[in-house]
Parts: structure tokens; C-alpha cells; sequence
């Protein structure tokens, strides 16, 4: 995750991408406006389900097409894709973020 994070710092600075933070801002007001334990389940129980949905029912489904490198690579693009959505899927600055992080 740290060397993903710098990847994508160094990038974003190298082309001088402004950094969309909006799925922070999403959390930052539900913990400001919102219900407390709201916050908690949602950053509780989304991981959970981001790993079952794209790390094993993505990767599952895919594996059996005999390839490793396949379902790891849609699984990983899916997964940047849902965080990416919430920016719009042509920021870059998100892609390069959140790819990383998926891979």
C-alpha cells in the first residue's frame, strides 16, 4: 500500500494532476452531518465486501479460463473502476490512485 500510495503521489505530481479526494469528502461528511454508527459499519463492512465481490467472486468466476494473469487483471480494473466512478471514470488523478492500490 506504501509503495502504491508513493506511486501514485509522485505520478500526480510529475503531471501535475490535482488530486479528487471526493470519496474522502463522502466520509468526512457522513462523519461530520451523519450517524456515528453509520460511519463505522459502512467503514467496517464496505472492505469486507469490496474483497468478496472483486478479489473472490470476480477472481472465482474468471479462473477457471486457465489464466491467472486475466481475472487478476479484471478484478483489479473492476475494483479501481467502482472508487474511480465517483469522480467520473476520466479523472486521472482517481485512476492513478486507485489502480495502484488495486493491483
Amino acid at each position: 500500500m506504501f509503495a502504491a500510495s508513493s506511486f501514485s503521489v509522485i505520478t500526480k505530481n510529475a503531471l501535475n494532476l490535482v488530486e479528487n479526494v471526493s470519496n474522502q469528502d463522502i466520509i468526512n461528511s457522513i462523519a461530520k452531518h451523519g450517524n456515528l454508527s453509520f460511519l463505522i459499519l459502512a467503514l467496517l463492512t464496505a472492505p469486507f465486501f469490496e474483497e468478496l465481490i472483486f478479489r473472490w467472486f470476480i477472481f472465482e468466476k474468471l479462473k477457471p479460463t486457465g489464466s491467472r494473469l486475466i481475472p487478476f487483471a479484471v478484478a483489479s480494473i473492476a475494483f479501481a473502476m467502482a472508487h474511480v466512478a465517483a469522480g467520473g471514470l476520466t479523472d486521472l488523478s482517481s485512476w492513478i490512485t486507485y489502480l495502484p492500490m488495486s493491483i
